[in-house]
């Protein structure tokens, strides 16, 4: 995937926060907004909620690109375009993205596919009246539904500084220079001690690589060390929660 997905995944897994199962939520067991239905598609058939609440970075990483990434051909969008077309896949279905993508490049919206000839419009656009474009539209589409007044606050918040990030990446043009993510150390073993050392390095493309490997050590490091990390992800989900659609 290219330097913006990194990005990307860093803000949806913000946005979307970790383990939840609400009882009002028709998704069931939530993390980082994977719910047990996607689990269960490309996971595990049999997931539990317990398993949903195993769930690695790793493997919502590669949910999200199987089930969104994939489909809406983002290495194929311009930057910021396919962050905007991502996100709004996560929070209201690839149907209507694709659909909305369509639209506003001029192609007709009887199909959601984004094709070649559908890319090819899209890069004659301007990327960021496309993504303000893209953006007014989601919130006009998310403001008409019925529970708005519910998720209203957090959709809002989430289209705006969602926007604000899809501008910069199209301004961008290219990874930014970032400091590294800072991996705990103690791990046992030369092995990770090297892989450590290798993600550790300056490299502005491996920021959201180095998030993922340090919760994969904290989860083979110790079970008491990450049952805490579980309570605090599920305090964080409730702080997100109007996110969820």
């Amino acid at each position: 995937m290219k330097w913006t997905y990194d990005q990307a995944m860093r803000r949806v897994f913000a946005d979307e926060g970790g383990y939840s199962n609400d009882a009002a939520d028709p998704g069931g067991p939530t993390k980082y907004g994977i719910t047990i239905i996607d689990v269960r598609k490309y996971l595990n058939a049999g997931a539990t909620a317990s398993d949903v609440r195993a769930l690695t970075v790793a493997q919502a990483m590669e949910i999200y690109q199987r089930h969104y990434a994939d489909p809406i051909k983002y290495d194929a969008l311009p930057a910021g375009v396919d962050y905007a077309v991502l996100d709004y896949a996560i929070n209201s279905g690839l149907g209507r993205a694709g659909k909305v993508l369509r639209a506003l490049v001029g192609w007709p919206t009887n199909s959601s596919a984004i094709t070649s000839e559908v890319i090819a419009a899209v890069s004659k656009r301007d990327p960021v009246k496309l993504i303000t474009a893209i953006y007014d539209e989601r919130l006009t589409f998310l403001k008409g539904l019925k529970i708005f007044s519910t998720f209203g606050k957090g959709w809002t918040r989430r289209c705006v500084q969602g926007e604000t990030a899809a501008v910069a990446m199209a301004r961008q043009r290219g990874p930014s220079s970032l400091p590294p993510e800072v991996i705990p150390s103690g791990g046992k073993g030369k092995g990770i001690e090297v892989v450590s050392a290798w993600l550790n390095r300056d490299d502005p493309s491996l920021k959201f690589t180095q998030a993922m490997f340090a919760d994969m050590r904290s989860q083979v490091a110790c079970k008491k060390r990450w049952q805490p990390r579980q309570h605090r992800s599920t305090t964080r989900s409730s702080r997100h929660a109007e996110c969820l659609t």
